[in-house]
């Protein structure tokens, strides 16, 4: 299938082991790191959504550079009777500064470039 080499000893060297731990969610997102995936988050039972469904949270290059990979995984290690649902995930750096002046707190809120909310201010008297 073009499989390349190294990810085909990749995957039999780890086999045993991503077949112990597929049955928790802690082992099967270390079945992703191990085999090069990266970072995924898995979210399960979720309010509004049909309680077999497991989400898989993954950016966007992560689904572009493996896709194949993703659906072997899932074919292979997931959960009997559970639907699986990829959901991309973006992150944003943020640098969030708070002050502290005679006693009164101020939060200064960060906002994303792009967004409708063009400014907010909070603050508490203590």
């Amino acid at each position: 299938d073009g499989e390349p080499l190294e990810l085909f000893r990749r995957r039999v060297a780890y086999a045993f082991v991503n077949a112990r731990d597929a049955g928790s969610v802690e082992g099967f997102i270390s079945i992703f790191e191990r085999l090069g995936i990266g970072y995924v988050e898995l979210m399960e039972r979720q309010p509004g959504i049909d309680w077999d469904v497991i989400q898989v949270r993954v950016t966007d290059s992560q689904i572009a550079t493996n896709t194949q990979l993703m659906i072997q995984i899932i074919r292979q290690y997931g959960r009997t009777c559970r639907r699986y649902q990829f959901e991309v995930i973006t992150s944003e750096r943020l640098t969030i500064r708070a002050g502290w002046d005679q006693g009164e707190y101020v939060v200064y809120p960060a906002a994303l470039s792009g967004t409708e909310t063009s400014s907010a201010t909070y603050s508490a008297g203590l």
